[in-house]
């Protein structure tokens, strides 16, 4: 805690010493708040008295007050050698070093103080602020009651103690000690009743628990209190927001807004809560225009405010323009190199971005400078994930009603070298039947590949490896492999190129015939900050039977929602074989196909996650009359710890595939996801 109410009234004791100069003007400044008013008298009578011990003494707390510590603390200092017996002297020298922040040479000096002087009411007090500076907060208690004792209900001390007694609570906290914090407030609630900043604090831990109907309560009753309404507003719109009531927090917001623009000044805290609040709120509901409006305004009066800044970047985030953010929060940290919003949203601005070397760097000094902070624990818990080694294992059966099946079994482990390089092994066996051909197959994949991020925006992956194939007529064995490169041109916008060399395995009888494919894929991804997204894909695959493929593949969609995810919209598709071999596959000189869909995706940090698609459409084969689809497809996991997760899939459709007719055709298996290691298999940075 700051010394503001530490001292305040020491220079009052001086008033009898005034060597027949009138100061009362100047105490007057001091004792108001005007430091620059106090600063200029107390010089122009120093140039007429230099020795004057008073005006020494009010021109150094001048001075200090409004921030030149330095000058300050040499200014008393001087003033001690020359007065060493001078007690007065004494404390402002201790409370200048406050001031400055020599919190532990402050401590030893009123330490000493104290011991020497053990019933001076401005020596206790001073010490016990010392003391909660160094979050030494029991012993602080101890010296503020000893203050207390000799001045009973002295204004300054009773402050003291009330933010003495906070200060605790906040330091319990931040350990996790929700209960010893939770009783310390109540206990402070109890001898300041109805005091806005010690019901605030309150509802903060409440919400930190996650008690937020408590929080709620508690915001309710702050209302009713002098000056509580608004903070009891913007509070308790932060709370719907956690309840994931958005709509809600907007109207709460929304209302603190209003009565900030009517009733408090501008240029003050309370009008930047309200409209920090109003502009979370407004992006919480992706009205992204009404926020940058409202951004727009609030920076016109604070150009150069940490605050307004970390709006800046929090917008920028928003609207996935990620290394816009990561400027504001470096301009938040030129500005304070400690601030909290500036170290972790610098971490969370470069995860989304793909620098996750930044992100963990940015992290751990968060937890430097605030140890076990709960948020940049969660936040470092889902870094680990993406460094961690795992294996995924997935079986499947599928069949359709060309007698067609066949079984699957899937095991692939990453293993992370670095944050950008990561080898990758997979298998693949799969056997296939044919019941009315009487044909089987058994094929066996090994592939050894990595994924190495070059920048945020460029990102390659790639494996090369062997199948082999054994069918009840021949054996062979073919080289495959594939190589994806992942560009980010803009933000919002995702382009994938993709070579791939696979065997034409859907079937025992394609099995066979060993038909190698060769595709040629580009994708196209671009969302927007309106919903509205596009995305396209084209495909040419040459195969070994001289025949060639064409796909063209399109979606166009809207997002209803985010929290689950969930859209809508319609996708097209065109495609085209060079010759057609229906004997074999699946291989139309032309098919057309059209139909709406919608799909559901539920937040990754559920313990229950779950991806569910649905489509209607038509399909047009050659010049056949059109024919009716559908499709629908789920997935649902279970998180059965931070590292072992089981999940279960399906799918039916009657849509024609590039491979076999494939009406009717259904998929369904189960698989797990298991992190086999707690810790990296590479040295991390601290730096």
């Amino acid at each position: 805690m700051k010394s503001k109410y530490c001292l305040t009234c020491i220079f009052l004791l001086l008033l009898v010493q005034n060597y027949a100069q009138n100061m009362e003007t100047g105490y007057q400044f001091l004792e108001n708040g005007a430091y620059k008013n106090a600063e200029k008298y107390f010089s122009e009578i120093l140039k007429e008295y230099p020795n004057n011990k008073t005006a020494k003494l009010c021109y150094g707390r001048s001075i200090g007050l409004q921030g030149k510590t330095k000058e300050a603390v040499s200014i008393f200092k001087n003033l001690e050698n020359s007065y060493p017996d001078d007690f007065e002297i004494k404390l402002n020298y201790g409370e200048s070093l406050l001031w400055d922040e020599s919190y532990a040479e402050a401590e030893k000096y009123f330490e000493n103080l104290v011991r020497k002087n053990p019933e001076s009411f401005a020596a206790n007090l001073s010490y016990a602020n010392t003391l909660t500076n160094v979050k030494k907060h029991k012993l602080a208690m101890q010296y503020i009651d000893l203050a207390l004792a000799i001045q009973p209900n002295n204004e300054n001390a009773l402050r003291s103690k009330k933010y003495i007694q906070l200060n605790y609570a906040y330091e319990e906290s931040q350990k996790n000690n929700t209960e010893t914090a939770m009783d310390i407030l109540e206990n402070t609630l109890k001898q300041f009743p109805n005091d806005i900043a010690v019901i605030d604090a309150k509802a903060n831990l409440q919400i930190k628990s996650k008690k937020y109907d408590a929080a709620l309560k508690s915001y309710e009753f702050m209302e009713k209190q002098k000056d509580g309404y608004l903070t009891a507003t913007c509070g308790s719109a932060l709370v719907y927001h956690l309840q994931k009531k958005d709509k809600k927090a907007l109207e709460t917001a929304s209302i603190a807004n209003a009565f900030a623009e009517k009733s408090i000044p501008v240029n003050t805290s309370k009008y930047v809560d309200a409209k920090e609040r109003y502009i979370q709120a407004l992006l919480w509901n992706y009205k992204y225009k009404e926020a940058r409006k409202e951004l727009t305004k609030i920076t016109e009066v604070f150009p150069n405010s940490e605050r307004t800044q970390v709006l800046q970047a929090m917008y920028n985030m928003y609207t996935n323009n990620f290394q816009k953010a990561i400027h504001n929060y470096d301009t938040v940290l030129r500005l304070n190199t400690e601030s909290f919003d500036g170290n972790l949203g610098n971490a969370n601005a470069h995860f989304a971005y793909g620098d996750l070397e930044n992100a963990y760097v940015y992290n751990k000094r968060t937890l430097k400078i605030y140890p076990n902070q709960e948020d940049a624990l969660q936040f470092n818990k889902k870094l680990t994930w993406k460094t961690l080694p795992y294996i995924t294992q997935r079986y499947t059966h599928t069949y359709d009603n060309g007698e067609n099946k066949a079984n699957a079994f899937n095991v692939m482990a990453k293993l992370p070298t670095s944050f950008k390089f990561s080898p990758i092994l997979k298998y693949t066996n799969r056997k296939t039947t044919n019941a009315i051909l009487e044909k089987k197959a058994t094929t066996n994949q090994f592939e050894l590949g990595a994924h190495y991020r070059i920048h945020p925006k460029f990102k390659l992956e790639g494996s090369l490896g062997l199948i082999n194939a054994l069918h009840i007529e021949n054996e062979f064995t073919s080289v495959i492999g594939h190589l994806k490169i992942n560009y980010k041109p803009a933000p919002l916008q995702d382009i994938k190129i993709l070579f791939s060399k696979e065997l034409q395995n859907f079937n025992a009888p394609l099995i066979a015939e060993n038909i190698m494919m060769h595709n040629y894929l580009i994708d196209y991804l671009l969302e927007t900050n309106f919903n509205l997204g596009l995305f396209s894909q084209s495909m040419f695959t040459s195969q070994s039977d001289d025949n060639t493929r064409n796909i063209f593949f399109t979606s166009l969609f809207y997002k209803l929602s985010n929290t689950p995810a969930l859209k809508i919209g319609v996708n097209y598709q065109y495609m085209t074989f060079k010759e057609t071999k229906a004997d074999l596959y699946f291989s139309p000189n032309k098919f057309n196909s059209v139909e709406v869909f919608t799909n559901l995706t539920s937040p990754e940090e559920q313990k229950i996650t779950y991806t569910i698609n649905g489509a209607l459409g038509y399909q047009y084969i050659e010049d056949e009359d059109k024919s009716g689809t559908f499709r629908i497809d789920a997935n649902v996991g279970y998180r059965l710890s931070n590292y072992f997760q089981v999940y279960v899939f399906g799918k039916h459709n009657n849509i024609a595939s590039a491979t076999a007719t494939g009406f009717e055709f259904t998929e369904y298996g189960f698989g797990l996801q298991w992190y086999f290691s707690k810790k990296t298999f590479f040295t991390i940075p601290t730096e």
